[in-house]
């Protein structure tokens, strides 16, 4: 589970901490920062595992290292920065590069992501949707909560046509009773408030352009 907060940037001894009692963090934290730290795999990279973390250290401009309980991000031959200094959205690109290459995201694995989309520039989204694509198809099954229309729609115009891709919406009836649905298609929703505040915000332009 990636939580829609930093994390890795406080990883060291964050786990001590929390068994003191000096600070309270949700145990899905602790786990996150666990599962970043170990290293099932050995030897050379895979081809499967190679592909994403090209892209990812494209857009990383980076590697990720551990040294000492603390993470940092290695800019080719420039020297390491930790990770309080390195903008949050890449923060969260460098925690898939980490969790990819440790072997944690492989076929048979499961992955819940809060908000991928949060402090991520937005000319990195496409490519976000496109490695979320490919991990599916590798065999990862993912659950991503979002509230961004571009990422919901990159997803599903990158999506392979063996793709088995479903977009849900939880909402509440005039009982207050929690309801979902579930459509192969973002638009196909009836129940979508990212589509329904896109089309408030259309019609207000045009109430705008007519005046």
């Amino acid at each position: 589970f990636i939580p829609e907060k930093k994390i890795l940037s406080n990883a060291w001894n964050l786990d001590g901490a929390v068994k003191m009692g000096n600070v309270e963090f949700d145990d899905t934290y602790l786990d996150i920062i666990a599962a970043a730290k170990i290293d099932i795999s050995r030897g050379v990279d895979s081809t499967v595992r190679k592909k994403y973390l090209d892209i990812l250290q494209k857009i990383s401009n980076g590697k990720v290292t551990l040294h000492e309980d603390r993470f940092y991000l290695k800019p080719g031959t420039q020297a390491k920065l930790e990770f309080n200094l390195v903008a949050e959205g890449l923060r969260k690109i460098a925690l898939l590069w980490q969790l990819i290459k440790n072997g944690t995201l492989e076929k048979g694995s499961v992955l819940f992501w809060d908000e991928p989309e949060a402090n991520i520039n937005p000319k990195y989204i496409p490519v976000l949707a496109e490695l979320l694509i490919m991990l599916e198809t590798e065999g990862v099954q993912i659950f991503v909560s979002t509230h961004d229309y571009f990422l919901s729609k990159y997803i599903e115009v990158k999506r392979r046509q063996d793709s088995k891709l479903q977009y849900i919406s939880l909402y509440k009836n005039e009982n207050n009773k929690v309801l979902c649905e579930i459509a192969p298609e973002f638009e196909l929703l009836e129940h979508n408030a990212i589509m329904d505040t896109f089309r408030q915000l259309y019609r207000e332009e045009i109430g705008v352009a007519l005046k």
